[in-house]
């Protein structure tokens, strides 16, 4: 009789997940001749794995001032990148407010950036949160950097 070994791998979240499924049935003892709860099996598998590095990549700091103008949260902000003197990216602006009915709401705006030298960019930017509402707060999330010009020599 023989057996057929399926290897299965996946990946997920980074995680690599290896399982081994045997098909077909263990053969009888009488037929054998040998105690099967004692066979051992190597199973050697070549499995590479790559792990992502940030290429082009900087790390930007994003500061944030807001308050609320009427019907509008009025956000100020400074990004500085000491990496790379010209570089580019994306964040998100999260603006959460209480409306008249005392629900919690947040609204999400994509911004893009974009720099040619060294000094620190400002920027200000108004968003409509309607009337009879409370702001609450104003925060960044998912802020991403590249450069767009290769770094200054030491």
């Amino acid at each position: 009789m023989s057996k057929r070994y399926n290897l299965v791998t996946c990946s997920a979240g980074g995680i690599l997940v290896l399982s081994l499924l045997l098909f077909g049935s263990r053969p009888a003892q009488a037929d054998s001749g040998q105690d099967d709860s004692n066979r051992t099996m190597t199973i050697e598998v070549k499995k590479t794995i790559t792990f992502e590095a940030r290429v082009g990549g900087c790390e930007a700091n994003l500061s944030l001032e807001y308050w609320q103008k009427g019907d509008q949260a009025e956000v100020d902000m400074v990004l500085n990148n000491t990496e790379c003197p010209a570089s580019s990216g994306e964040f998100t602006i999260q603006v959460r407010y209480r409306a008249e009915d005392g629900e919690l709401v947040t609204d999400e705006y994509p911004e893009r950036w974009s720099r040619d030298d060294d000094q620190p960019l400002e920027m200000s930017r108004l968003y409509s949160i309607g009337d009879n509402v409370d702001l609450v707060r104003v925060r960044s999330r998912r802020l991403s950097c590249t450069c767009t010009a290769p770094p200054p020599a030491p």
